[in-house]
């Protein structure tokens, strides 16, 4: 978002480095930057140039208007963009950083979350129906402070990984909470798990998104994947 324009960089010779400054610094663990800045400069010094996708929401506003952005790393919707907004909201012990700050924010706002009805489309095929607390159209590998939510996603494969939790309750998402910080979740039953290039999901209730982070609207949204639009510098 403001690198990318109209689906295409804003300069085909330009090239994106980053130091990871976030709360969760996600991204960067796909990438295998390190976490010390320091150490990151200099892992700079003899980076390489890789060209990876990029994926792109078109999402309702609060007006209900239809706004785009760009992601690098997962977009989801349902608890984790009522997770941003519980961090946003809340004023949480000064120690709490990075994925302890999570792990305490998804735990508060999960006891209250349920699982909500969408209606969802994977690229041209039929529309379905789910009722889930989380769905995630990932480009990276990991979100919300270290959780390894997506480990078979690529960022150069052309595809996003669709990973939603179909009905479960409250006490077996708390059982199972600990194998999504270690990736070990995708054998779950109540986990459906699906490569694709575009989704479409909708519902009648107030589903909040979270966008590489932020929450800035709600369902209806489409996920698209643009591939190796992005040249990084890593």
């Amino acid at each position: 978002n403001g690198f990318i324009e109209n689906d295409l960089p804003v300069s085909s010779d330009a090239a994106l480095s980053f130091l990871m400054t976030g709360t969760g610094c996600d991204f960067q663990r796909s990438l295998g930057i390190p976490a010390n800045w320091q150490s990151a400069v200099e892992n700079l010094k003899q980076a390489q140039v890789r060209q990876i996708d990029v994926g792109k929401v078109t999402f309702t506003k609060s007006d209900s208007t239809k706004q785009v952005r760009y992601f690098d790393n997962i977009a989801s919707f349902g608890l984790s963009g009522a997770v941003d907004r519980c961090i946003e909201n809340s004023r949480p012990p000064a120690f709490l950083k990075g994925t302890p700050l999570f792990l305490w924010a998804t735990i508060k706002t999960v006891l209250t979350h349920p699982n909500q009805a969408v209606k969802f489309q994977i690229d041209d095929g039929p529309e379905q129906q789910i009722q889930t607390r989380l769905g995630l159209l990932a480009n990276g590998r990991y979100f919300g402070g270290a959780m390894l939510a997506a480990p078979e996603a690529e960022l150069d494969n052309g595809m996003l990984d669709l990973l939603m939790l179909k009905e479960i309750s409250l006490a077996k998402f708390l059982w199972h909470l600990p194998k999504i910080y270690k990736g070990t979740h995708l054998k779950i039953p109540e986990v459906f798990f699906q490569k694709v290039r575009r989704f479409t999901a909708s519902s009648t209730e107030q589903i909040i998104l979270d966008i590489d982070g932020e929450s800035p609207g709600y369902l209806k949204a489409t996920f698209e994947v643009l591939p190796k639009i992005l040249k990084l510098i890593i």
